[in-house]
C-alpha cells in the first residue's frame, strides 16, 4: 500500500486525499506521514523477518501493527 500511495503522490502530490472536518490532507502529506511512521517502526525492529517461500501457508513472517485512530492523521514524531 505504501508503494501505491508513493506512486500517486509522485504524480499528484498537492491533490486532496482526505478531508476530516476542516482539515485537508494531500497525497504528498499523507505519503510523507506514512513514510515517517514506517521508518520509525523499522527503526524499532518491526518488519519482515522471514521470506514468504520459507513459511507455511498460514504463517506471516512479518510483524503486524494496528492503528486505532480518531481521525485521519497518523501519529507524528
Amino acid at each position: 500500500m505504501g508503494a501505491v500511495l508513493d506512486a500517486i503522490a509522485d504524480v499528484i502530490p498537492d491533490r486532496t486525499m482526505a478531508v476530516c472536518g476542516d482539515r485537508r490532507s494531500t497525497f504528498g502529506e499523507s505519503a510523507a506521514r506514512t513514510r515517517r511512521l514506517a521508518n520509525f517502526l523499522a527503526g524499532k525492529g518491526f518488519g519482515a523477518h522471514r521470506e514468504r517461500d520459507g513459511l507455511e501457508r498460514w504463517e506471516c513472517g512479518q510483524d503486524r501493527v494496528a492503528l486505532l485512530m480518531h481521525n485521519d492523521l497518523y501519529p507524528t514524531w
